[in-house]
């Protein structure tokens, strides 16, 4: 985030009732303390929708779309894949860059 000089105002993720989700969710607020549920308003997409699958990530974009503010996307798969975005006010992305094993949350 630090990269594309964005900072969200709020985050939606994937979360679920599995016990990975719950694991890596609580590394990543505990290593980005900038993620801190006190700070920002985090919507949990799978309350609303139920299991949608592969197509979470899809419609946490287009969720952030309609949103009026900075919106951090995180996605996480149980095999350990991961996908994090961040759309603006207007829709648009503003990751300027990729991201590398350095900006990897240690454990996950």
């Amino acid at each position: 985030l630090a990269m594309a000089g964005a900072s969200p105002n709020e985050v939606i993720c994937d979360a679920g009732p599995e016990r990975w989700r719950a694991e890596e969710l609580g590394i990543v607020r505990s290593q980005r303390t900038f993620l801190v549920a006190e700070r920002l308003p985090w919507h949990h997409i799978t309350q609303g929708t139920g299991d949608l699958g592969v197509a979470t990530g899809l419609v946490s974009v287009a969720a952030a779309c309609h949103r009026p503010c900075a919106s951090l996307i995180l996605s996480g798969g149980r095999f350990g894949d991961r996908a994090a975005a961040l759309i603006d006010a207007s829709g648009q992305p503003q990751m300027k860059g990729s991201l590398s094993e350095d900006d990897a949350v240690p454990g996950i």
